[in-house]
């Protein structure tokens, strides 16, 4: 796979997703044990861990990162500039 500037910050925004599911959900668990909330269509404990393995994110961004300006920097250096 080709990757260029589009697919690479495709990329990064599902980086980015995973990075709001850990932080804003991670804690979950604890607060539906305090306030009795419950859902039907997933367990609580599906999500915890779900969101605790995002955390990847991470490192899917900075591999992104660098190889996009690895990418720009050979294409500079090549060029002569």
């Amino acid at each position: 796979m080709n990757f260029n500037v589009n697919k690479t910050n495709m990329v990064k925004c599902i980086a980015i997703i995973l990075m709001l599911m850990h932080h804003l959900f991670y804690c979950s668990k604890t607060f539906c044990e305090q306030y009795g909330t419950y859902s039907k269509f997933i367990t609580w404990d599906s999500v915890y861990l779900f969101c605790g393995a995002a955390k990847i994110c991470v490192g899917i961004f900075v591999v992104m990162t660098a190889y996009g300006i690895t990418r720009a920097y050979n294409a500079q250096f090549y060029r002569g500039g």
